[in-house]
């Protein structure tokens, strides 16, 4: 994915299990410090754990003048690492992974803003705005995933799998067991898995990244199907809620990750975008649908953290009256406003085209245009 990305652009490489690696490619050889992830909720990062170990300005490199430390790097991680520190596991078993700290983590590093800071202050105009304490107006965060999450915040239960592999299985005697849900298709529960939302720990992450205005993308491979199981119906919140894209992969055999990757990374991207709708009198907005995220303070506002040409946004519309006129000069109107910054590749020919960062597996980059729809 180094190809897709503006020669300008900022890139960090970041692993994790139950502890986080961090990268630094600015030396004589690529070098790596990690720092354990907690487990439990209630163990909070302050926003400068990850930058004291490493400053930001040492994890984030262009992409141009280190394009081959950086795949030194990618070649020197295999799936058994990071180590999981000692007493994690077993030899044969799975390696703990802690995922929902890790990306926690990393958008507290990136932004500067603590979790619970940024929830409080959703919708502000410092937030609509991105002004982030790190200086870092756009970042995107992409991660690759092979094992469900299996510790801390935001962990996979494997057992609600089961529950779900095991709905409208037929009985012995040929009947379908008594107080089961209608079964689906096995290709809609190899993928789907439980049908309701059941953990908004990556709804409420998303959110946070929004307003940080950092993209969460997610490729998911399984190793075969039938393997390890994801909760999909939660973790989707992660990437939809923050503009960023979700990939899924139910096999090795079927992985198409690299030219995803590559496709995703080389796509124009506007972020930071802000959309208004308006309408007249006789009807107003009900519901929203989309990577929207509505404004706390002003009504049918809404920050969108990052959007391409392949995004789409729903709304739906009531009567605030007894209806529409019949009157023709009186008809109905909806009014729209978007306004965004967009992000595309740097031509050869320009000259001081500003940088964009971006962290923990790809970022997208290039000069920043400011557009008003």
């Amino acid at each position: 994915g180094l190809e897709a990305l503006a020669p300008n652009a900022l890139f960090g490489l970041a692993t994790f299990s139950d502890r986080i690696g961090l990268y630094s490619v600015k030396g004589s050889m690529p070098a790596v410090k990690y720092v354990a992830l907690p487990e439990r909720a209630s163990e909070e990062y302050t926003n400068a754990v990850l930058g004291e170990v490493m400053p930001l300005k040492w994890f984030l490199a262009d992409v141009q003048s280190h394009k081959e430390a950086f795949s030194a790097a990618l070649e020197s991680i295999t799936t058994a690492s990071p180590a999981s520190t000692a007493g994690t596991a077993a030899v044969g078993a799975a390696p703990v992974q802690r995922f929902g700290p890790a990306i926690k983590a990393l958008v507290s590093y990136l932004s500067g803003k603590g979790f619970s800071e940024s929830l409080d202050d959703q919708g502000d105009d410092e937030v609509l705005m991105n002004m982030n304490p790190s200086g870092i107006a756009y970042s995107r965060v992409i991660t690759l995933m092979h094992s469900p999450p299996s510790s801390g915040p935001g962990k996979v239960d494997q057992n609600k799998g089961e529950e779900a592999r095991g709905e409208g299985e037929s009985s012995e005697n040929g009947e379908k067991k008594k107080k089961k849900k209608k079964s689906r298709s096995a290709k809609e529960d190899d993928v789907c898995g439980v049908v309701s939302l059941t953990d908004d720990f990556y709804l409420k992450m998303g959110l946070h990244a929004s307003c940080c205005g950092i993209s969460c993308d997610m490729f998911i491979t399984r190793e075969s199907r039938g393997s390890d199981y994801f909760d999909l119906a939660s973790m989707r919140y992660l990437s939809t809620q923050s503009g960023g894209k979700i990939f899924y992969y139910a096999s090795l055999e079927e992985c198409n990750a690299p030219q995803d990757l590559f496709g995703t990374l080389s796509e124009p991207y506007a972020i930071n975008g802000t959309f208004r709708i308006r309408t007249t009198s006789e009807f107003q907005i009900s519901k929203s649908y989309g990577q929207l995220v509505e404004h706390h303070k002003y009504k049918n506002l809404y920050h969108v953290a990052a959007c391409d040409k392949s995004t789409c946004f729903g709304f739906d519309f009531k009567f605030s009256s007894s209806g529409f006129s019949r009157d023709p000069e009186l008809s109905p109107a909806i009014q729209l406003a978007f306004q965004y910054s967009l992000f595309e590749p740097a031509e050869e020919e320009e000259e001081g085209a500003g940088a964009a960062a971006a962290a923990a597996a790809a970022a997208a980059a290039g000069g920043a245009q400011q557009k008003t729809a």
